[in-house]
């Protein structure tokens, strides 16, 4: 595994040159958490480190319908399996931006996003202004502030296929898999 110090515009440079195919990643990204505002102290005071393992320059639609094959096409009655038809899911429009052809980004007010689709998350970390850790009952409070997320609903799968735009400016590092380079963001 090699590691490169690269600008934002190198990275995305990098990124845009990649086949057009799947590939396996991992992004560290550096934000405010979205949380609810009234009465918060901890708004403006607060960054969530997060470590994300997925999938860049994948299609929506054909993973939704992967997942309800794997979860529909049969069943087993009497001990028996049961074939079923599936029906196929059609992905509505997105709601803001546009996903730039043959690209792993979203453009939407002349900022770039990554679009990814998430097979696993480590626990994020929060950290204060001075990069302490936020832990323990300060923590149980910050998480009181956090929205409750509502994943896949029109997938109409048990697991549903989640996808996750990262402000391209908030991403710190990020490793292909399939090269075995981890590229580290230095402006």
């Amino acid at each position: 595994m090699s590691t490169q110090l690269v600008t934002r515009i190198q990275l995305r440079n990098i990124l845009n040159a990649l086949a057009n195919e799947p590939t396996d990643v991992s992004i560290v990204t550096r934000t405010e958490p979205t949380m609810r505002k009234t009465g918060n102290p901890f708004v403006g005071n607060v960054r969530k480190i997060s470590t994300v393992h997925g999938v860049i320059n994948w299609h929506y639609a054909t993973e939704v319908n992967k997942q309800r094959n794997r979860e529909q096409s049969f069943t087993v009655v009497n001990g028996m399996p049961q074939i079923n038809e599936v029906e196929v899911f059609e992905a509505q429009p997105r709601k803001w931006g546009v996903r730039l052809e043959n690209s792993p980004f979203v453009e939407h007010r002349e900022k770039f996003y990554l679009e990814v689709k998430v097979n696993d998350t480590q626990t994020p970390q929060y950290v204060d202004n001075n990069d302490k850790p936020i832990v323990g009952e300060e923590l149980d409070q910050l998480k009181s502030f956090f929205p409750v997320k509502k994943e896949g609903a029109r997938q109409q799968v048990e697991k549903p296929v989640i996808v996750r735009d990262y402000d391209f400016d908030n991403v710190v590092a990020l490793t292909t898999h399939d090269n075995k380079t981890t590229f580290v963001v230095i402006s």
